[in-house]
């Protein structure tokens, strides 16, 4: 009980610091691109690459602490979701190449984040 007690909190400030984020992203550039959706996204696997690396290399975590990050806080402010929603949305109104753009930037952002958390760690740890 108090894994999931460990891990709604972490969901609880991930979300809510997600909302913000995206709010004050977007405010500017929503009716282009979902900028705030993508950097929640990149940040979020920047501190996964981050704290996987750093377990690899001995970062000493307690179980409740990695479910708090991964499963909670990191879970909930990241979306894949919320990149789908973002995507069917600019195609629906006519933005195909944006749409594009954003599932393939997304997803390669995804991936280039990871690796830089790893080395941030690497170079830390």
């Amino acid at each position: 009980m108090r894994t999931i007690l460990v891990i709604g909190l972490g969901g609880f400030i991930g979300a809510i610091a997600r909302h913000l984020t995206s709010i004050a992203i977007d405010r500017d550039f929503r009716a282009y691109f979902p900028f705030g959706t993508m950097l929640v996204n990149f940040v979020g696997c920047v501190l996964l690459g981050f704290i996987a690396e750093g377990c690899r290399r001995g970062l000493r975590l307690e179980p409740e602490h990695r479910h708090f990050l991964i499963a909670g806080l990191i879970g909930a402010f990241t979306t894949f979701s919320a990149v789908c929603l973002d995507t069917i949305e600019l195609a629906e109104t006519g933005h195909l190449s944006s749409a594009v753009a954003n599932m393939f930037g997304s997803a390669l952002l995804g991936l280039v984040a990871i690796v830089v958390g790893q080395a941030i760690a690497r170079g830390v740890l």
